[in-house]
């Protein structure tokens, strides 16, 4: 037994290891399994702050993610109270993408949220900004 001291074939006072030989695969506890997280920004850019840009960073692999808005300053906290304004396709490594949205004649405030395409998705999670973050006045 691991970590035991004493017994047989464990002179008192010896603690058995375990030993790793070879490659550890991905994934392993060995291998420092780090669970890939999405991170994003909102923010006016252009001349006139007529666009949002939303700024996405991932750290590994995720699967699709849609960029959700409704009117007034409360961001939605899920799909169905807002309205699909973007998506993101699902990516197999880390990268920084950008979603850029028109804002010309669009009746602000809005509460913008990004989601995954799955309600619950495995394997990695979405950090969102704070709710103040993701109010485009």
């Amino acid at each position: 037994m691991p970590g035991a001291v004493g017994g047989p074939g464990h002179p008192a006072g010896a603690v058995s290891v375990p030993v790793l030989t070879g490659p550890v695969p991905p994934g392993s506890a060995a291998g420092g399994l780090v669970q890939p997280t999405v991170t994003y920004t909102v923010s006016r850019s252009g001349w006139r702050r007529r666009t949002m840009r939303v700024q996405v960073r991932t750290s590994g692999p995720v699967g699709e993610l849609i960029l959700f808005a409704r009117p007034g300053a409360a961001p939605p906290r899920v799909a169905a109270e807002a309205h699909e304004l973007s998506r993101l396709a699902a990516v197999d490594q880390a990268v920084t993408r950008t979603i850029d949205v028109t804002l010309d004649g669009a009746q602000l405030p809005w509460g913008v949220r990004l989601l995954p395409a799955l309600v619950h998705p495995t394997g990695w999670s979405v950090t969102h900004p704070a709710d103040e973050d993701l109010v485009v006045r």
